[in-house]
C-alpha cells in the first residue's frame, strides 16, 4: 500500500502536493509516510513550498494581466496595441500573447450573442 501511495504522490504536481500537505491530518498514516517519501525525493518541504510560491505568483500574475487586457479591449484597443502595454516580469511574451488572445476571443463571444 505505502508503495502504490508514493507512486501516485510522485505522479502530482507541486500544486496537488501540496494541496495533500496542507491536509495530511485528513489522510491515512500511510497516505502521511508517502507524502514525506515524495516530497524529500523532490527536495524536502522548502523546496516544495518555493515552488509552490513561484506557481501562486504566476497565477496571480495572469490574472493581473488579463484584467487589465480585459480593461484595454473593452477601450478598443486591438491586440497587438494591448501586448505593446502590458509588462511583466514574471510572464514571458508568450504568456501574454496568449492570454490578450483569450481575452479577445472571449469578449467577441460574449459581444455576439
Amino acid at each position: 500500500m505505502l508503495n502504490e501511495l508514493i507512486d501516485r504522490y510522485s505522479q502530482y504536481s507541486d500544486s496537488e502536493l501540496m494541496e495533500v500537505y496542507l491536509n495530511k491530518k485528513r489522510y491515512t498514516e500511510d497516505a502521511r509516510k508517502a507524502l514525506e517519501i515524495v516530497i524529500e525525493k523532490k527536495g524536502g518541504i522548502q523546496s516544495l513550498n518555493n515552488r509552490y510560491d513561484e506557481i501562486v505568483k504566476k497565477e496571480n500574475e495572469k490574472s493581473r494581466v488579463n484584467k487589465k487586457a480585459s480593461k484595454l479591449y473593452r477601450k478598443g484597443m486591438t491586440q497587438n496595441d494591448i501586448r505593446s502595454h502590458l509588462h511583466s516580469e514574471i510572464l514571458s511574451t508568450e504568456d501574454i500573447k496568449s492570454i490578450t488572445e483569450a481575452v479577445s476571443s472571449q469578449l467577441e463571444a460574449y459581444w455576439e450573442e
